[in-house]
């Protein structure tokens, strides 16, 4: 998973000059929708593991960095040059707001006249609205257990820490004073909104653009943090502020997380995040162009000698023969996603230069059984584990195959056999299983054998 922040976007990135996934256009696409949408739209990236949620986000926020001729317009609005970049699974804070206050604080114009010291200490005062709403998102749970005075008292707490924390000189001890009284006079969510629209435009300085907000990774924090920055983003543009946001985000992972936070019978999570996100885009699997450009790129930076290695490791008769072998292996929706492919190089790579400090060469043909059930077991660890531990792979292939075609196993030998079967997924949960699973005794006879290879080496 590649790291990304607002330098890296800044100056550009090695990676991002390279699109073997079709994500250049529809970074495109979807910039010239964030200026179509109404102010205040929230828009999702959706995509399961490894897909390349994080590769079109940061391409989508690169935009924004480059030249004047690429911003991006519609009847006379535009995107905001250098979109804002939030990872909330980076940050230790209880929020995602008081990450977005000292992401805007630095947006803040230079306060260099009377007038705009004035301005300035009305920005910082609704930096800080916004730090003390989200900070009482994280906390809602502190005035039940010890009143609300504790509740407010903590909450202007790291509402100040926050403050000092952006080094501002106008932050004092009496301005300080000034943000408490005030987070204890009103409560902080009623003007959220308000506090966030008026950062954002001061940010934009009265041009007629918007700012675009991107954040990434937020199903991987806990469900409970996952719900309450959605509903903040929601609450965010209640005023339609000039801003657009779009989150990459699993929207399994998301709806699991939005049932198990409400737990109420019968509610239904995608309504729910139908409500919070005003377009959701699905990303597509893996194209048998896109896995063959991947594996051309991996094959481009070998050297000479290793490509010579390679295919008489193999047995395969020309890299074109390696290029096409991916794309007819991986023929299921579940394994066809960026990152899978990347492990299986890498794994691939690894189990050559093992073989080539002892002499060792595979079986002609075993490469496409080798990445199969190296796929097999980075996707599925509980299938490999439930034939390992069975001892007679063969019949255990064809019971697994049994099970996923028909819902039962057949020929189990024992009780503990069931038990090992009812602990793989159902046929209903993972349907793609029936394709990728062996469904011949030819084929299957080798998966002992290239396990063993496998275990072997350490993979």
């Amino acid at each position: 998973m590649k790291v990304v922040d607002e330098s890296i976007l800044e100056s550009g990135s090695q990676w991002l000059q390279k699109d073997g996934l079709g994500h250049e256009e529809m970074a495109k696409r979807i910039l010239q929708m964030a200026v179509e949408l109404p102010c205040g739209s929230v828009i999702a990236i959706e995509g399961g593991w490894g897909r390349g949620k994080t590769d079109l986000l940061a391409r989508i926020a690169s935009k924004t960095y480059q030249s004047q001729e690429l911003r991006f317009s519609f009847h006379g609005d535009r995107i905001h040059p250098r979109a804002l970049w939030l990872n909330p699974w980076q940050y230790t804070h209880p929020d995602l707001l008081t990450p977005l206050m000292h992401k805007l604080h630095k947006r803040l114009p230079p306060a260099d006249t009377e007038e705009s010291i004035e301005n300035k200490k009305r920005s910082l005062k609704a930096l800080a609205g916004l730090a003390a709403a989200g900070v009482g998102i994280g906390l809602k749970g502190l005035s039940n257990l010890y009143g609300m005075g504790a509740y407010y008292e903590k909450v202007a707490e790291l509402v100040v820490g926050a403050l000092k924390n952006t080094g501002d000189t106008l932050v004092d001890n009496r301005f300080t004073e000034e943000i408490k009284k005030e987070i204890f006079l009103q409560d902080p969510m009623e003007k959220m909104a308000a506090n966030f629209n008026t950062l954002v435009r001061e940010v934009l300085g009265g041009e007629g653009a918007r700012l675009l907000i991107c954040v990434d990774d937020l199903d991987r924090c806990l469900p409970a943090r996952q719900v309450a920055l959605l509903e903040a983003f929601h609450f965010l543009t209640a005023t339609e502020a000039p801003v657009v946001f779009i989150i990459a985000i699993d929207p399994a992972l998301a709806e699991k997380s939005v049932k198990t936070h409400y737990d109420v019978q019968y509610f239904d999570p995608r309504t729910y995040l139908d409500k919070i996100f005003s377009f959701r885009l699905s990303l597509p699997s893996l194209s048998d162009d896109s896995i063959k450009m991947m594996v051309a790129d991996w094959l481009n930076r070998l050297r000479q000698n290793e490509i010579h290695y390679v295919l008489e490791w193999s047995g395969e008769t020309s890299s074109e023969h390696i290029v096409n072998l991916f794309p007819d292996v991986l023929t299921t929706t579940s394994l066809r996603n960026p990152r899978l492919v990347d492990k299986l190089l890498t794994r691939v790579r690894y189990l050559w230069a093992i073989h080539e400090d002892s002499g060792k060469k595979i079986e002609k043909g075993d490469l496409a059984l080798i990445v199969r059930w190296m796929a097999i077991g980075e996707r599925w660890p509980e299938i490999r584990l439930s034939l390992q531990e069975s001892g007679h792979m063969i019949s255990r292939i064809n019971s697994i195959i049994s099970y996923y075609k028909y819902g039962s196993p057949n020929n189990l030998s024992d009780v503990r056999e069931s038990a090992r079967m009812k602990a793989l997924p159902s046929p209903s949960e993972r349907p793609e299983m029936e394709s990728i699973c062996i469904d011949d005794v030819d084929r299957g006879k080798h998966y002992p054998r290239i396990d063993k290879m496998l275990l072997n080496a350490g993979l």
